[in-house]
């Protein structure tokens, strides 16, 4: 989806490509991993930036991206 020059997508929106319910997607795949899935089965185009918001409580997709994905800089807000 775009607006504005704004992409979005959604782990939702990915699961319905996929033709599963979001939590046949999400059995047995660790979160980390299926942000990495959504980042790489996205077609972004040229980004300046990406904004990822995650579930509280954990710092593995985060942790996931910045390991697998080149990155010039980040800046990472937890609460």
């Amino acid at each position: 989806l775009e607006h504005n020059n704004v992409k979005v997508m959604s782990f939702g929106w990915l699961a319905r490509l996929w033709g599963k319910a979001d939590s046949e997607v999400r059995t047995g795949h660790p979160a980390g991993e299926l942000a990495y899935m959504l980042l790489h089965s996205t077609v972004w185009g040229e980004l300046d930036f990406l904004v990822v918001d995650s579930p509280p409580g954990t710092g593995e997709i985060p942790k996931a991206l910045y390991s697998k994905v080149p990155l010039h800089g980040a800046l990472v807000v937890t609460t």
